[in-house]
C-alpha cells in the first residue's frame, strides 16, 4: 500500500481552512454578526431551549421541544456569549465548520495521494500538488454545500452534525484504504462511537449512518484471514461492538446523571425518544411510505444541485476510477462503506414521511466522493508540475476569494443581510415591551407559532411548558387548549401571536400592537397582547 499524505502540522493548510470556514459561516449563517437576527423559529426555539437550562429549566421536563440535548447545551453555551443574539451560537458555527472543512481535506487528500503514489512511483509525485488540489477543492465544496438550500437559514440541527458525520466518514474509508486488512484500532472503533454519541443526542434520525459504520466495521473483521472459524469472529464483532457503545457511553453518561439528578429520565425519553418516533413520523402503508421516501429523496437532490452533482460524480465516476482501474479490494470496501451509511443515512431520516427543506444537510458530506474524484482528476494533470511556495500561497487566495464569491452570490440568505434591527418586527416590539417598564423578567407565551424571537431578543425564559405551538400530534387541540389555559389564568405579560388574533383573550388581554413583515422569503403579520 503506498505511504498516504498526511496535513502537515502547523501547516499554513489550516490558515486556509480558518480563513475559508470563517467567510462560509459568516456569510451564509443568519446567526453572524452581518445579519440583524436570525429569525428562523427553529434556532430561536433551540435558543430558548439552551437558555432556560442555563437557568435551571430541565428540558422536556419543565419545556417541550424535540432536538437533543446537546444541542440544546450548545445553544446555552451560545447564550453565555451573546444573551440576547446568536453572536455565541455563529462562534461555535464557526469552529464546526472549521472542523467539518478539515475532515473534508483530509479525506479528499487521502484518496488524492493514494491515487497519485500509484499513478507515479512515489519519489515523483509532487505532494505539494497533491496537497494544494485537494484543498481548493474541498474549499470550494464546502462553500457549495453551505450555500445549497439545505443550508436553509444557518444554526440547524442538521448544521451541527456536518463534522460529526464527515469525521465518521473519514475515519471509516481512511481505515480501509491504508489499512485494511489489518484490523481497525480500538481508537477509531471507539471514537465512531463517541460521534454517534454526539448524534445520538443532536438529532438521532442521522444515526443511520453510524449503523452502517458499525456494521462496515463487522464486515472488515469477517473479512480479516487472522480470524479462520466463525465462532472467533463473532466474538472479535462483539468486542467491537461494546466497544463502540462504549465510546456512546461516555457522550450519553452525562445527560443521564443530568437527567436521573433532576428526576427526568422519563420525560427525556418520552419526549425526545417516543414521541419522535411514534407521533411525529406519517401514519402510511409500508409501501407508500417507501415510495413516498423515494420521491422525497429525488426531489430533495433536484433542489440541492450543489452538493447533489458531487455525490452523482462520486458515485458513478468513482466507481470507474476507483474500482476498475485500480482493481482493489481496498478501493472496493471504501465505495461500499459511502454506499451502506449513505443510503442508511437517507433511509432513516426521510422513512418517517416527513419533508422539510434543511432534512438532506446530513447527506452533503458526500460530496467528498466527487471532489475526491475531481482532485484526483487535476492532480494527474499537474503532478509532476513544480509548486513553489509563492504558486501555492497564491492558489489557497484564489481558493478563499472563490468561495467567498460563491456565497455572496449562491447563498439565499445574502439578501437579507440589507436588513438592520430598525426593520425587524421583533425589535419594534422589544421596544415597546421596556417602555412600559419591563425587564429580562418579563413573561412573555408564544401562541400559533414556533419561537418566533421574541424570548430570544427579550432574554425571556418561558414560564409555560409549551412555549411554543407544536406541530407533533399529542391529541385533539391539546397544545392549542394548554396555552389557551395559559393565556386565560394571565400568568404571562406579554402574548405574541402570528396570523391570527388571541379574540378569545380579550378580557384578560388587549391588542398593544401588529407588524406585518416578509422575511426569508416569507411574509407573516404578528400582534403583541399586554395583560390588563
Amino acid at each position: 500500500m503506498p505511504k498516504r499524505l498526511s496535513v502537515q502540522k502547523n501547516g499554513i493548510e489550516y490558515i486556509a481552512i480558518i480563513i475559508s470556514a470563517l467567510i462560509v459561516a459568516m456569510l451564509c449563517s443568519r446567526s453572524s454578526f452581518l445579519y440583524a437576527l436570525n429569525l428562523w423559529d427553529d434556532v430561536n426555539s433551540y435558543f430558548t431551549m439552551g437558555k432556560s437550562m442555563m437557568h435551571g429549566v430541565v428540558p422536556y421536563r419543565d419545556l417541550f421541544d424535540q432536538k437533543g440535548i446537546l444541542l440544546y447545551f450548545m445553544y446555552g453555551v451560545g447564550y453565555l456569549i451573546d444573551n440576547t443574539g446568536f453572536f455565541g451560537v455563529f462562534i461555535i458555527e464557526v469552529v464546526f465548520a472549521i472542523s467539518f472543512l478539515i475532515a473534508m481535506y483530509k479525506f479528499v487528500l487521502t484518496v488524492t495521494g493514494l491515487y497519485a503514489a500509484k499513478s507515479k512511483p512515489s519519489n515523483e509525485t509532487n505532494t505539494d500538488i497533491c496537497k494544494i488540489i485537494a484543498l481548493v477543492i474541498s474549499i470550494i465544496t464546502t462553500a457549495l454545500i453551505y450555500t445549497s438550500r439545505a443550508f436553509y437559514w444557518g444554526g440547524s440541527a442538521e448544521e451541527f452534525m456536518l463534522p460529526v458525520l464527515m469525521w465518521g466518514l473519514y475515519y471509516l474509508c481512511s481505515y480501509f484504504l491504508n489499512e485494511f486488512p489489518n484490523p481497525m484500532s480500538r481508537g477509531k472503533i471507539f471514537i465512531g462511537g463517541v460521534l454517534a454519541g454526539m448524534i445520538l443526542h443532536i438529532k438521532f434520525n442521522s444515526l443511520g449512518f453510524y449503523f452502517g459504520f458499525a456494521m462496515m466495521v463487522a464486515v472488515s473483521i469477517f473479512l480479516d484471514n487472522g480470524s479462520h472459524d466463525f465462532g472467533s469472529r463473532l466474538i472479535r464483532i462483539i468486542k467491537a461492538a461494546l466497544l463502540f457503545l462504549s465510546g456512546m457511553l461516555v457522550v450519553t453518561l452525562p445527560f443521564l446523571i443530568y437527567f436521573l439528578v433532576n428526576h427526568a429520565i422519563y420525560d427525556w425519553f418520552h419526549v425526545y425518544i417516543y414521541l419522535n418516533v411514534f407521533a411525529y413520523s406519517e401514519k402510511l402503508p409500508f409501501g407508500e411510505r417507501i415510495y413516498n421516501m423515494i420521491k422525497t429523496i429525488y426531489f430533495q437532490f433536484e433542489a440541492n444541485p450543489e452538493f447533489s452533482i458531487f455525490i452523482i460524480v462520486g458515485v458513478i465516476i468513482g466507481f470507474m476510477f476507483l474500482i476498475y482501474k485500480r482493481k482493489s479490494i481496498n478501493y472496493v470496501l471504501t465505495y461500499l462503506s459511502c454506499l451502506i451509511t449513505s443510503g442508511l443515512l437517507l433511509f432513516v431520516i426521510f422513512i418517517g414521511g416527513v419533508d422539510l427543506p434543511y432534512y438532506p444537510l446530513p447527506v452533503s458530506i458526500f460530496a467528498c466522493m466527487g471532489a475526491a474524484v475531481i482532485s484526483c482528476l487535476v492532480t494527474g494533470v499537474f503532478a509532476e508540475k513544480s509548486c513553489k511556495p509563492l504558486l501555492k500561497l497564491a492558489l489557497m487566495c484564489v481558493a478563499i476569494v472563490a468561495a467567498a464569491l460563491i456565497c455572496y452570490f449562491n447563498s439565499s440568505n445574502v439578501s437579507d443581510m440589507k436588513l438592520k434591527r430598525d426593520d425587524l418586527w421583533v425589535y419594534d416590539f422589544y421596544d415597546e415591551i421596556r417602555e412600559l417598564g419591563y425587564d429580562d423578567d418579563v413573561k412573555l407565551l408564544n401562541v400559533y407559532c414556533f419561537d418566533a424571537g421574541l424570548y430570544t431578543v427579550c432574554n425571556s425564559v418561558p414560564g409555560c411548558y409549551f412555549f411554543q405551538t407544536q406541530t407533533i400530534n399529542l391529541g385533539e387541540d391539546y397544545i392549542y387548549n394548554y396555552q389557551k389555559d395559559y393565556i386565560y389564568s394571565g400568568e404571562a405579560d406579554f402574548v405574541l401571536s402570528r396570523d391570527s388574533r388571541l379574540d378569545y383573550a380579550y378580557d384578560v388581554y388587549e391588542l398593544i400592537d401588529e407588524k406585518t413583515q416578509a422575511y426569508g422569503g416569507f411574509e407573516h403579520t404578528y400582534y403583541l397582547y399586554h395583560r390588563k
